[in-house]
C-alpha cells in the first residue's frame, strides 16, 4: 500500500512541475544593440508581450541618456533572423525635448505586423545635434531584442 501511495504522490509531482514549466509565460527582453555598440541603451517595455501577429501593440520606452534629446523621435523596426533586411517599420513617435542626464518616457503604438517564429526588434531614438553651425540627426541609443533564437 505505501508503495502504491509514494508512486502516486510521486507522479502527482512530476505532472504538477511539468504543468507549471508549461505555463511560463514568453517576456520579450530587451538590451543593449550588438551592431551599434557605441550608441547608449535604455529600457523597452511591450504590451502585450509575447507579440502577435495583427495586434496593436505599445513601446513603452523609458531611461535617461548622456546626450539631450532635441527635436528627437524613436522608432521600431523588425528585422528577419539575419537582421540584413527590415521587414516592417514604425511610423516615428516624437520625444518631448529631454536634457541630459534627465529621464524621459515614450509611448508608441502600431499593429504588429505578420512576424515568423525568428526575428530580431531594434528601437532607435534619434536627435537632432548641433556642431559648428550645422544641424545633424543622429541616432543617439538602440535597443535590441532577438525573440526565437
Amino acid at each position: 500500500m505505501n508503495k502504491k501511495l509514494i508512486f502516486t504522490f510521486i507522479l502527482l509531482v512530476v505532472h504538477s512541475i511539468t504543468y507549471a514549466i508549461s505555463l511560463k509565460k514568453r517576456t520579450t527582453t530587451f538590451h543593449s544593440c550588438e551592431t551599434f555598440i557605441r550608441l547608449e541603451t535604455f529600457n523597452i517595455e511591450i504590451s502585450p508581450d509575447p507579440l502577435v501577429s495583427g495586434q496593436i501593440v505599445t513601446f513603452n520606452a523609458s531611461g535617461i541618456l548622456n546626450n539631450n534629446i532635441t527635436n528627437g523621435t524613436i522608432q521600431v523596426s523588425f528585422y528577419n533572423q539575419n537582421a540584413s533586411d527590415s521587414f516592417y517599420e514604425s511610423n516615428e513617435t516624437y520625444i518631448p525635448e529631454t536634457l541630459a542626464h534627465t529621464s524621459f518616457t515614450v509611448n508608441t503604438t502600431f499593429t504588429t505586423p505578420d512576424i515568423p517564429t525568428n526575428y530580431t526588434i531594434l528601437a532607435f531614438i534619434d536627435s537632432v545635434i548641433e556642431r559648428n553651425d550645422s544641424v545633424f540627426l543622429f541616432d543617439i541609443a538602440c535597443a535590441q531584442a532577438n525573440v526565437g533564437f
